[in-house]
């Protein structure tokens, strides 16, 4: 009986170890604990308006490169309101080199930028368990309407 009770408890702290993945962007000493998003050096991506006290999904995110050379997918996870989470992203792009190309305010937000030969796409939406979560995917503008990839 004593096995089996610990066996229980052992599965379940498991079990809900891993269902709290999200990382803070910025390290602290102690990791249970958001830490405010003062800076984006550990993510070594320099050019993003990232909200105050966001998470980082590590295993749905994907960085190739780094400082503001960078390609790839950012989520987020934050406590802030979406409406929030969007006007942080539309006042404070510009300030790190972005044009807005057009935006989509909805359910799921849409805000599309471009900075030099690369173009971002931040999506926002309301997250299940409470917050905003948040798709920044950064890629490589296509040059002079060409397409992807070409036929034969």
């Amino acid at each position: 009986m004593t096995r089996t009770l610990a066996a229980a408890l052992t599965g379940t702290c498991l079990l809900l170890g891993a269902c709290a993945m999200s990382q803070p962007l910025v390290g602290s000493a102690t990791p249970d604990k958001t830490s405010p998003v003062a800076s984006t050096n550990s993510l070594q991506v320099s050019d993003l308006a990232i909200p105050p006290n966001s998470k980082l999904e590590t295993e749905k995110s994907l960085i190739m490169g780094a400082n503001d050379k960078w390609l790839g997918r950012i989520v987020l996870k934050t406590d802030l309101p979406p409406v929030q989470v969007y006007n942080h992203f539309y006042n404070g792009m510009a300030g790190f080199g972005w044009s807005l190309i057009t935006t989509v305010q909805a359910q799921t937000s849409i805000l599309t930028y471009q900075r030099g030969d690369r173009v971002a796409l931040i999506q926002i939406e309301p997250s299940s368990l409470g917050g905003t979560a948040v798709s920044i995917t950064v890629t490589s503008k296509q040059m002079n309407g060409q397409e992807a990839v070409k036929g034969k």
